[in-house]
Protein backbone atom coordinates (compact mmCIF):
# COMPACT_ATOMS: atom_id res chain seq x y z
CA UNK A 1 0.00 0.00 0.00
CA UNK A 2 3.05 2.41 0.21
CA UNK A 3 4.27 2.96 -2.44
CA UNK A 4 3.19 2.65 -6.24
CA UNK A 5 5.76 3.79 -8.50
CA UNK A 6 3.61 0.65 -9.89
CA UNK A 7 -13.77 5.22 -16.07
CA UNK A 8 -15.96 3.99 -14.45
CA UNK A 9 -15.45 1.51 -11.72
CA UNK A 10 -17.22 -1.79 -11.83
CA UNK A 11 -21.32 -1.05 -11.13
CA UNK A 12 -23.27 -3.54 -9.81
CA UNK A 13 -26.45 -3.73 -7.24
CA UNK A 14 -24.64 -3.88 -3.30
CA UNK A 15 -26.52 -5.78 -0.39
CA UNK A 16 -27.94 -2.25 0.61
CA UNK A 17 -28.58 -0.78 -2.65
CA UNK A 18 -26.83 0.69 -5.51
CA UNK A 19 -23.36 0.52 -5.34
CA UNK A 20 -20.54 3.21 -6.65
CA UNK A 21 -22.97 5.81 -7.67
CA UNK A 22 -20.33 8.12 -5.48
CA UNK A 23 -17.34 7.09 -7.60
CA UNK A 24 -19.09 7.04 -10.95
CA UNK A 25 -20.00 10.58 -10.26
CA UNK A 26 -16.74 11.24 -9.31
CA UNK A 27 -14.61 10.02 -12.19
CA UNK A 28 -17.63 11.68 -14.73
CA UNK A 29 -16.63 14.84 -13.47
CA UNK A 30 -12.64 13.67 -13.29
CA UNK A 31 -12.81 12.77 -16.87
CA UNK A 32 -14.30 16.18 -17.74
CA UNK A 33 -11.38 18.34 -16.35
CA UNK A 34 -9.26 16.08 -17.85
CA UNK A 35 -10.90 17.31 -21.36
CA UNK A 36 -10.82 20.81 -20.43
CA UNK A 37 -7.30 21.43 -18.64
CA UNK A 38 -3.76 21.64 -20.83
CA UNK A 39 -1.41 19.16 -19.83
CA UNK A 40 1.07 22.20 -19.05
CA UNK A 41 1.44 21.92 -14.61
CA UNK A 42 2.55 25.54 -14.74
CA UNK A 43 -0.98 27.18 -16.41
CA UNK A 44 -2.96 28.86 -13.99
CA UNK A 45 -6.17 28.51 -15.88
CA UNK A 46 -8.04 25.44 -17.07
CA UNK A 47 -7.56 25.61 -20.71
CA UNK A 48 -4.85 28.05 -20.82
CA UNK A 49 -2.76 28.32 -24.07
CA UNK A 50 0.55 28.43 -23.29
CA UNK A 51 3.16 30.38 -26.07
CA UNK A 52 4.48 27.68 -27.55
CA UNK A 53 4.72 26.36 -31.03
CA UNK A 54 2.56 23.55 -31.15
CA UNK A 55 1.19 23.46 -28.40
CA UNK A 56 -2.34 23.15 -29.44
CA UNK A 57 -1.89 20.07 -31.38
CA UNK A 58 -0.10 18.46 -28.09
CA UNK A 59 -2.71 19.21 -25.99
CA UNK A 60 -5.29 17.70 -27.91
CA UNK A 61 -3.25 14.46 -28.83
CA UNK A 62 -2.63 14.00 -25.05
CA UNK A 63 -6.35 14.92 -24.12
CA UNK A 64 -7.67 12.34 -26.67
CA UNK A 65 -4.89 9.71 -25.26
CA UNK A 66 -5.71 10.07 -21.52
CA UNK A 67 -9.29 10.14 -22.16
CA UNK A 68 -8.47 6.67 -24.10
CA UNK A 69 -6.63 4.72 -21.15
CA UNK A 70 -9.00 6.54 -18.53
CA UNK A 71 -12.56 5.44 -20.07
CA UNK A 72 -12.20 2.15 -22.54
CA UNK A 73 -12.11 -0.77 -20.44
CA UNK A 74 -12.02 -4.36 -22.75
CA UNK A 75 -11.14 -6.00 -19.54
CA UNK A 76 -14.63 -5.39 -18.49
CA UNK A 77 -16.33 -4.45 -21.64
CA UNK A 78 -17.19 -0.94 -20.93
CA UNK A 79 -16.40 1.60 -22.94
CA UNK A 80 -17.77 5.47 -22.23
CA UNK A 81 -19.26 8.17 -24.62
CA UNK A 82 -16.66 10.92 -25.51
CA UNK A 83 -20.12 13.05 -24.99
CA UNK A 84 -19.87 13.56 -21.18
CA UNK A 85 -21.23 16.59 -20.22
CA UNK A 86 -20.37 16.16 -15.92
CA UNK A 87 -18.56 18.94 -14.91
CA UNK A 88 -16.72 19.90 -11.27
CA UNK A 89 -20.18 19.98 -9.88
CA UNK A 90 -20.31 16.01 -10.27
CA UNK A 91 -18.07 15.48 -7.49
CA UNK A 92 -20.18 15.84 -4.47
CA UNK A 93 -19.55 18.69 -2.27
CA UNK A 94 -19.74 17.11 1.14
CA UNK A 95 -18.31 16.00 4.80
CA UNK A 96 -20.51 12.97 4.69
CA UNK A 97 -18.54 9.89 3.79
CA UNK A 98 -21.04 7.71 4.49
CA UNK A 99 -21.14 6.60 0.31
CA UNK A 100 -17.86 5.65 0.67
CA UNK A 101 -18.46 3.69 3.10
CA UNK A 102 -21.31 1.73 1.67
CA UNK A 103 -18.87 1.65 -1.37
CA UNK A 104 -15.85 -0.25 0.04
CA UNK A 105 -17.84 -2.55 2.22
CA UNK A 106 -20.05 -3.53 -1.36
CA UNK A 107 -16.69 -4.08 -3.15
CA UNK A 108 -15.46 -6.33 0.08
CA UNK A 109 -18.57 -7.90 -0.15
CA UNK A 110 -17.70 -8.47 -4.16
CA UNK A 111 -14.51 -9.73 -3.71
CA UNK A 112 -14.76 -12.57 -1.06
CA UNK A 113 -17.63 -13.70 -3.64
CA UNK A 114 -15.16 -13.26 -6.98
CA UNK A 115 -12.52 -15.38 -5.24
CA UNK A 116 -9.19 -15.74 -7.00
CA UNK A 117 -7.98 -16.20 -10.27
CA UNK A 118 -6.94 -19.53 -11.58
CA UNK A 119 -3.54 -19.64 -11.03
CA UNK A 120 -2.92 -22.89 -12.05
CA UNK A 121 -2.89 -21.04 -15.30
CA UNK A 122 0.50 -20.04 -14.85
CA UNK A 123 1.81 -16.42 -16.16
CA UNK A 124 4.21 -15.84 -19.29
CA UNK A 125 6.37 -12.02 -18.46
CA UNK A 126 9.26 -10.35 -20.14
CA UNK A 127 12.34 -10.40 -17.26
CA UNK A 128 11.88 -6.89 -17.73
CA UNK A 129 8.15 -7.38 -16.40
CA UNK A 130 8.79 -9.19 -13.54
CA UNK A 131 11.30 -6.55 -12.11
CA UNK A 132 9.08 -3.88 -12.82
CA UNK A 133 6.29 -6.33 -10.49
CA UNK A 134 8.42 -6.95 -7.80
CA UNK A 135 9.37 -3.37 -7.32
CA UNK A 136 5.19 -2.56 -7.31
CA UNK A 137 4.08 -5.36 -5.43
CA UNK A 138 6.95 -4.01 -2.58
CA UNK A 139 4.85 -1.02 -2.79
CA UNK A 140 1.80 -2.38 -2.24
CA UNK A 141 2.53 -4.19 0.78
CA UNK A 142 2.29 -2.96 4.19
CA UNK A 143 0.02 -2.53 7.11
CA UNK A 144 -1.10 0.78 6.79
CA UNK A 145 -1.30 1.47 10.15
CA UNK A 146 0.34 4.61 9.75
CA UNK A 147 -2.22 6.08 7.62
CA UNK A 148 -5.03 4.22 9.72
CA UNK A 149 -3.96 6.12 12.59
CA UNK A 150 -4.14 9.57 11.04
CA UNK A 151 -7.54 9.23 10.04
CA UNK A 152 -8.56 8.36 13.57
CA UNK A 153 -7.21 11.40 14.85
CA UNK A 154 -9.07 13.20 12.23
CA UNK A 155 -12.43 12.45 14.47
CA UNK A 156 -14.59 11.28 11.83
CA UNK A 157 -15.13 7.77 12.19
CA UNK A 158 -16.65 7.03 8.95
CA UNK A 159 -13.57 8.29 6.80
CA UNK A 160 -11.82 6.26 9.14
CA UNK A 161 -13.89 3.00 8.58
CA UNK A 162 -13.43 3.51 4.82
CA UNK A 163 -9.75 4.20 5.36
CA UNK A 164 -9.13 0.81 6.91
CA UNK A 165 -11.31 -0.71 3.92
CA UNK A 166 -9.10 1.08 1.29
CA UNK A 167 -6.14 -0.44 3.54
CA UNK A 168 -7.62 -3.93 3.37
CA UNK A 169 -7.94 -3.34 -0.64
CA UNK A 170 -4.20 -2.32 -0.90
CA UNK A 171 -3.03 -5.46 0.72
CA UNK A 172 -5.13 -7.37 -1.54
CA UNK A 173 -3.09 -6.08 -4.56
CA UNK A 174 -0.10 -6.70 -2.61
CA UNK A 175 -1.38 -10.25 -2.33
CA UNK A 176 -2.37 -10.56 -6.41
CA UNK A 177 0.62 -9.56 -7.16
CA UNK A 178 2.77 -11.98 -4.93
CA UNK A 179 0.25 -14.86 -6.71
CA UNK A 180 1.34 -13.29 -10.05
CA UNK A 181 4.74 -13.51 -9.51
CA UNK A 182 4.81 -16.87 -8.12
CA UNK A 183 2.38 -18.04 -11.29
CA UNK A 184 5.21 -16.81 -13.56
CA UNK A 185 8.07 -18.46 -11.52
CA UNK A 186 9.38 -15.25 -9.71
CA UNK A 187 9.91 -14.81 -6.52
CA UNK A 188 8.91 -11.43 -4.22
CA UNK A 189 11.96 -9.20 -3.03
CA UNK A 190 11.65 -7.79 0.44
CA UNK A 191 12.53 -4.23 -0.50
CA UNK A 192 13.31 -1.19 -2.94
CA UNK A 193 14.90 2.07 -2.33
CA UNK A 194 11.94 3.64 -3.76
CA UNK A 195 9.74 2.24 -1.66
CA UNK A 196 11.90 2.95 1.48
CA UNK A 197 11.70 7.00 0.33
CA UNK A 198 8.40 7.36 0.07
CA UNK A 199 7.58 5.09 3.51
CA UNK A 200 9.73 8.17 5.04
CA UNK A 201 8.56 11.27 3.20
CA UNK A 202 4.62 9.75 4.10
CA UNK A 203 5.48 8.74 7.56
CA UNK A 204 6.76 12.53 8.49
CA UNK A 205 3.79 14.41 7.51
CA UNK A 206 -0.08 15.05 8.72
CA UNK A 207 -2.44 13.17 7.29
CA UNK A 208 -3.36 15.99 4.38
CA UNK A 209 0.74 15.60 2.90
CA UNK A 210 0.51 11.82 3.50
CA UNK A 211 -2.49 11.46 1.26
CA UNK A 212 -0.80 13.93 -1.35
CA UNK A 213 2.09 11.76 -1.49
CA UNK A 214 -0.32 8.53 -1.58
CA UNK A 215 -2.62 10.49 -4.18
CA UNK A 216 0.74 10.48 -6.78
CA UNK A 217 0.88 6.96 -6.17
CA UNK A 218 -2.19 6.18 -7.11
CA UNK A 219 -2.07 8.01 -10.04
CA UNK A 220 0.83 6.29 -11.54
CA UNK A 221 -0.57 2.78 -10.93
CA UNK A 222 -3.49 3.66 -12.91
CA UNK A 223 -1.48 4.59 -16.05
CA UNK A 224 0.84 1.38 -14.94
CA UNK A 225 -1.83 -1.06 -14.43
CA UNK A 226 -3.52 0.04 -17.14
CA UNK A 227 -0.37 -0.60 -19.22
CA UNK A 228 -0.30 -4.13 -17.59
CA UNK A 229 -3.58 -4.69 -18.23
CA UNK A 230 -3.65 -3.98 -22.05
CA UNK A 231 -0.22 -4.77 -23.06
CA UNK A 232 1.09 -8.06 -21.16
CA UNK A 233 -0.51 -10.19 -24.27
CA UNK A 234 -1.12 -13.23 -20.70
CA UNK A 235 -4.58 -13.95 -19.25
CA UNK A 236 -3.79 -14.27 -15.85
CA UNK A 237 -1.49 -10.71 -15.66
CA UNK A 238 -4.42 -8.87 -17.36
CA UNK A 239 -6.67 -10.23 -15.50
CA UNK A 240 -4.92 -9.25 -12.27
CA UNK A 241 -4.00 -5.90 -13.56
CA UNK A 242 -7.80 -5.41 -14.50
CA UNK A 243 -8.78 -5.73 -10.95
CA UNK A 244 -6.11 -3.19 -9.39
CA UNK A 245 -6.83 -1.16 -12.25
CA UNK A 246 -10.61 -0.98 -11.47
CA UNK A 247 -9.89 -0.43 -7.47
CA UNK A 248 -7.55 2.45 -8.14
CA UNK A 249 -10.19 3.81 -10.81
CA UNK A 250 -12.47 4.23 -7.07
CA UNK A 251 -9.44 5.59 -4.73
CA UNK A 252 -8.30 8.56 -6.82
CA UNK A 253 -11.97 10.34 -5.71
CA UNK A 254 -12.01 9.00 -2.52
CA UNK A 255 -8.72 10.65 -1.50
CA UNK A 256 -10.02 14.00 -3.30
CA UNK A 257 -12.85 14.29 -1.29
CA UNK A 258 -10.87 14.34 1.71
CA UNK A 259 -7.94 16.27 0.23
CA UNK A 260 -10.62 18.90 -1.27
CA UNK A 261 -12.48 18.84 2.94
CA UNK A 262 -9.14 19.06 4.11
CA UNK A 263 -7.60 22.33 1.83
CA UNK A 264 -11.04 24.23 1.64
CA UNK A 265 -9.94 26.53 4.25
CA UNK A 266 -6.54 27.21 3.37
CA UNK A 267 -5.91 31.02 2.29
CA UNK A 268 -5.45 31.37 -1.44
CA UNK A 269 -1.92 32.00 -1.64
CA UNK A 270 -1.36 28.94 0.71
CA UNK A 271 -3.15 26.95 -1.03
CA UNK A 272 -1.19 27.83 -4.38
CA UNK A 273 2.06 26.98 -3.11
CA UNK A 274 0.83 23.86 -1.98
CA UNK A 275 -0.35 22.75 -4.68
CA UNK A 276 2.61 24.03 -6.69
CA UNK A 277 5.10 22.06 -4.77
CA UNK A 278 2.75 19.05 -5.24
CA UNK A 279 3.51 19.70 -8.81
CA UNK A 280 7.08 19.62 -8.62
CA UNK A 281 6.95 16.26 -6.50
CA UNK A 282 5.09 14.96 -8.88
CA UNK A 283 7.16 15.71 -11.74
CA UNK A 284 10.46 14.32 -10.06
CA UNK A 285 8.29 11.19 -9.14
CA UNK A 286 6.70 10.45 -12.70
CA UNK A 287 10.41 10.98 -14.06
CA UNK A 288 11.96 8.51 -11.47
CA UNK A 289 9.39 5.82 -12.74
CA UNK A 290 9.46 6.32 -16.42
CA UNK A 291 13.24 5.59 -16.09
CA UNK A 292 13.23 2.82 -13.19
CA UNK A 293 10.51 0.82 -15.10
CA UNK A 294 11.11 2.26 -18.61
CA UNK A 295 12.30 -1.06 -20.07
CA UNK A 296 8.88 -2.46 -18.62
CA UNK A 297 6.92 -0.05 -19.74
CA UNK A 298 8.27 -0.30 -23.74
CA UNK A 299 7.67 -3.69 -23.32
CA UNK A 300 4.31 -2.92 -22.66
CA UNK A 301 4.06 -0.71 -25.31
CA UNK A 302 3.86 2.62 -23.36
CA UNK A 303 6.85 4.67 -23.96
CA UNK A 304 8.51 6.60 -20.98
CA UNK A 305 7.18 10.15 -22.59
CA UNK A 306 3.66 8.80 -23.15
CA UNK A 307 3.75 7.71 -19.81
CA UNK A 308 4.58 11.12 -17.95
CA UNK A 309 2.15 12.49 -20.45
CA UNK A 310 -0.28 10.52 -19.67
CA UNK A 311 0.21 10.95 -15.92
CA UNK A 312 0.43 14.33 -15.63
CA UNK A 313 -2.53 14.96 -17.56
CA UNK A 314 -4.95 13.05 -15.22
CA UNK A 315 -2.85 14.46 -12.56
CA UNK A 316 -3.66 18.11 -13.58
CA UNK A 317 -7.32 16.81 -13.46
CA UNK A 318 -6.74 15.68 -9.50
CA UNK A 319 -5.30 18.80 -8.80
CA UNK A 320 -8.51 20.64 -10.12
CA UNK A 321 -10.74 18.60 -8.23
CA UNK A 322 -8.99 19.06 -5.10
CA UNK A 323 -8.20 22.59 -5.28
CA UNK A 324 -11.12 24.00 -7.46
CA UNK A 325 -10.82 27.94 -8.19
CA UNK A 326 -12.03 30.17 -5.51
CA UNK A 327 -12.84 29.20 -1.82
CA UNK A 328 -16.28 28.44 -2.93
CA UNK A 329 -17.89 25.15 -2.39
CA UNK A 330 -18.02 22.82 -5.44
CA UNK A 331 -22.17 23.18 -5.01
CA UNK A 332 -21.99 26.67 -5.08
CA UNK A 333 -20.19 26.36 -8.19
CA UNK A 334 -23.65 24.61 -10.24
Amino acid sequence: MRNKAGILAKLGVGAGGHRGERARRSFHGLEQSVVNITVDPLSRRAGKAVARPGNALRRAVAVRRTRTWLWQSPHNGCAVSAQATHTFADMADTHDFDDWLRDFEAEARRRELRGDPDWTAGARLHGSVLRSLQRFQVGEDGDGANLVAKAAAAGDDRYTRAVRLFVAEERDHARLLARLLAAAGAPIISGHWSDAVFVRLRRMLGLRLELMVLMIAEVIALRYYRALRDGSGDRLTAEVAGRIFDDERRHVPFHCDRLRDGFRDLPRPLRAAVRYGWWVLTLGVCAVVALDHGPALRRLGVPATVFVTDVTAFFAAVTHKVFPRGRRSLAALT
